[in-house]
Formats: C-alpha cells, structure tokens, sequence
C-alpha cells in the first residue's frame, strides 16, 4: 500500500480525475456528502487520484469486515 506521502511524489497527470474518482466513491460506499465531496477532491488534489482511489477501495473492504 502506498503513503500519503509517496502518492504524492508519483502523482502524474495520468492519475484519476476528482469526479471519476467520487464516481467510484459512490459505488463503492454510497452518495458521499458535500463535505466528503469537497474532501475527496482535495486529495485527488495533493496525493493523486490513484492514492485516493485506492483508500476509498480499503475503506470499502473494511467496511464489509466488519
């Protein structure tokens, strides 16, 4: 799993845009909140659609563990 911090550094234009990343938020969790929504696109943001995808996915599948 990658950092925050090392997401950051391998950030690339290829990386997810924020509204294809919050479309899988979506699928994955449920209709985010304005907040959230705003959360999600900053981090796109800072750490790259990749990073922020991939933790939407863990949070998901800690979901399901629990």
């Amino acid at each position: 799993m990658r950092t925050r911090e090392n997401a950051a550094a391998a950030a690339t234009p290829t990386d997810l845009e924020p509204r294809t990343v919050l479309a899988g938020f979506q699928d994955q969790i449920g209709a985010p909140p304005s907040t959230a929504k705003a959360i999600v696109m900053q981090l796109v943001l800072d750490c790259g659609g990749d990073w922020v995808r991939d933790a939407i996915q863990d949070a998901a599948i800690c979901e399901l563990e629990a």
